[in-house]
């Protein structure tokens, strides 16, 4: 009785280097997304009026004599704003608060 012969056992290369190909697209891939998807999950928020005073009143060493000293005239005239008060209306203030000092100094 004879035994068939066996050839050598080959292994393909090709499936090998096919595996790293394939892990190092998956790898490009995924690396390249990242900031796409980093971008898309973030949500940008524009800063209303109340929190940037908040945040320039609180968090910076900004004064009011700073700031003033940065604006223009034609910048100036645009923040003015007309209030009218009746002389009633300033006299019922004044009666009812009771630091008039502070008001006065300001």
């Amino acid at each position: 009785m004879q035994l068939p012969k066996q050839g050598p056992k080959v292994i393909s290369i090709f499936k090998k280097i096919t595996r790293w190909i394939m892990a190092v697209a998956a790898v490009l891939i995924l690396t390249l997304m990242s900031p796409v998807y980093n971008r898309l999950s973030t949500k940008t928020t524009e800063l209303d009026e109340a929190t940037l005073e908040n945040y320039i009143t609180d968090e910076s060493n900004i004064n009011q004599d700073d700031l003033v000293g940065l604006l223009e005239a034609k910048d100036i005239e645009n923040i003015k704003v007309s209030v009218n008060l009746e002389d009633k209306a300033i006299e019922d203030i004044l009666s009812t608060n009771g630091n008039l000092e502070h008001i006065i100094n300001e």
